[in-house]
């Protein structure tokens, strides 16, 4: 399944969640987030930081994989420094310039480059805008 906001990995996380007998309380406390965030995982809020979406899917047995639309074999993501590096490595084969990237999706230069530095800090909200912008895709199959 395409994950391509960060509403529809929301939903994936809560089925998961339901699934497997989990309150959010329970999840929450495993990932070391309040209640409340893990409602706004599930609930698609964007400002919500990668690291802990990562964290929700690590725990819950979601795996990721990140690919280019048009087929590419796609890498698993184990952790968000291999978003960082894949989105950097695309950015570069497309030839992109970083300050160009970051003025197209509307954010600053320095979120882009801790992005790709694997500062999992930033949010997913624009991380998805960012694999948007560079035609890459999140699943949770492999492509």
């Amino acid at each position: 399944m395409l994950l391509d906001t960060a509403l529809a990995i929301g939903i994936v996380l809560k089925r998961l969640r339901k699934e497997q007998g989990f309150q959010q309380a329970d999840v929450a406390s495993y990932i070391d987030a309040s209640d409340r965030t893990l409602r706004n995982i599930e609930h698609g809020e964007s400002g919500t930081k990668t690291r802990t979406v990562l964290k929700a899917a690590s725990e819950l047995g979601l795996q990721l994989y990140l690919g280019q639309k048009h087929g590419e074999t796609a890498i698993t993501v184990s952790c968000f420094t291999d978003i960082g590096r894949y989105v950097q490595s695309i950015r570069k084969v497309q030839n992109i310039r970083q300050e160009d990237l970051a003025a197209i999706v509307g954010i600053q230069h320095s979120v882009l480059g801790r992005l790709e530095r694997g500062d999992d800090s930033v949010s997913i909200g624009t991380v998805f805008n960012v694999l948007k912008e560079l035609g890459i895709e999140l699943n949770n199959h492999k492509l």
